[in-house]
C-alpha cells in the first residue's frame, strides 16, 4: 500500500506540473484539457486521502466546465459532479453528495446512450447515498435501475458491477423488510 501511494504522490506531482505547463497556453480546447487535469487532481487527491484539496480540485475543474460549457451538458461535467459526489459521501455529507449525483445524473441523460454503464454508477451511487439519509423507496427505485442497466449491458467488466448493484439493491430491500417489522411493532404496541 506504501508503494501505491508513492506513486499517486509521484503521478500527483507529474499532473501539477502537466497543469503549470498548460496553464501557459490560452484557448478554450486547452482549458478543457486543464479542466481534466484537475479532474484527474482531484481523483489521485481523494485516494490519497486529501478530501479538502480533492474537493477544490473538482471545483476548479467545474468552474472550467462552467464558463466553456454554460449548459453544462458534457459527459466529462457529469463525470466531474459523480467524482464531486463520491468525495462528500465519504466525508459524510450524504445530503450534498445526493445532490452531485443527481446533477451528475442529469447530464448523464441528456449526452449519453440510455445503456450507457455510468448511469448505472451514478443510479447506485444515489442508492447508497438515500439509502443512508433514510430515503428507501426512492433509493430502491435507483437501485432497480442500476441493476436493470448491467442486465442489459453487454459488456464483459458489468459483471462485477452487477453484483455490486445486486448487493446494493438486496441491502435496501433488507432495510426496507426491517422498517416495516418495526413499524408493524409500533402499531401492536398501541
Amino acid at each position: 500500500r506504501g508503494s501505491d501511494k508513492s506513486k499517486c504522490a509521484k503521478g500527483l506531482r507529474w499532473a501539477h506540473e502537466a497543469l503549470a505547463l498548460q496553464q501557459r497556453v490560452d484557448g478554450d480546447v486547452v482549458k478543457m484539457e486543464q479542466a481534466d487535469i484537475l479532474n484527474t487532481i482531484g481523483n489521485v487527491q481523494s485516494d490519497l486521502g486529501r478530501y479538502n484539496d480533492a474537493g477544490n480540485s473538482y471545483k476548479a475543474s467545474l468552474a472550467i466546465h462552467d464558463k466553456l460549457e454554460p449548459n453544462g451538458n458534457t459527459a466529462t461535467t457529469a463525470s466531474v459532479y459523480g467524482n464531486l459526489g463520491s468525495l462528500l459521501h465519504r466525508q459524510g455529507r450524504v445530503q450534498e453528495a445526493i445532490t452531485m449525483y443527481e446533477k451528475s445524473l442529469k447530464l448523464q441523460e441528456s449526452v449519453l446512450a440510455p445503456s450507457n454503464p455510468d448511469i448505472a454508477v451514478t443510479c447506485n451511487n444515489l442508492a447508497v447515498s438515500l439509502t443512508k439519509v433514510g430515503k428507501l423507496e426512492e433509493a430502491q427505485e435507483y437501485a432497480q435501475r442500476a441493476v436493470a442497466l448491467v442486465e442489459e449491458s453487454d459488456l464483459q467488466e458489468s459483471n462485477g458491477d452487477k453484483q455490486l448493484f445486486g448487493a446494493t439493491l438486496r441491502h435496501i430491500q433488507k432495510q426496507m423488510g426491517k422498517k416495516a417489522v418495526h413499524k408493524s411493532m409500533r402499531v401492536q404496541e398501541q
